[in-house]
């Protein structure tokens, strides 16, 4: 589906995606980041997504965006963690490397807006 949409034309750097609880519009990229989405993630950066867009959406480097993702993933069941995938991660932070993600991506801003999700 998302094939389609990006060759229909959809705008895959837009600021108009929302999160439940998050007050943030993100770029759909953050979305895919924070959800722990990696092929959502990579479809998005084949066809062009800004890796790390400080002008939008949570002030950070797509690196931190899936990392927090991934360890918030773990405990979505609300069982207690699920087992730590780190090879898909780790792979997933090379690829974001890859296609050049800020290691050292600025103001995080994740203290407010993690605590405005987690109300």
């Amino acid at each position: 589906m998302v094939r389609n949409l990006i060759k229909a034309g959809a705008n895959v750097n837009a600021n108009k995606c929302k999160l439940n609880h998050c007050p943030i519009p993100l770029t759909p990229l953050q979305v895919a980041c924070l959800g722990n989405n990696v092929s959502l993630a990579q479809e998005l950066i084949i066809a062009g997504s800004e890796i790390d867009a400080p002008e939008s959406g949570w002030k950070c480097s797509a690196i931190v965006l899936a990392i927090y993702g991934h360890q918030e993933s773990r405990w979505s069941s609300g069982d207690g963690p699920e087992p730590v995938d780190n090879d898909n991660l780790r792979d997933f932070v090379q690829k974001l490397l890859a296609r050049g993600a800020s290691v050292n991506g600025g103001e995080t801003g994740l203290n407010d807006t993690t605590e405005s999700i987690r109300q």
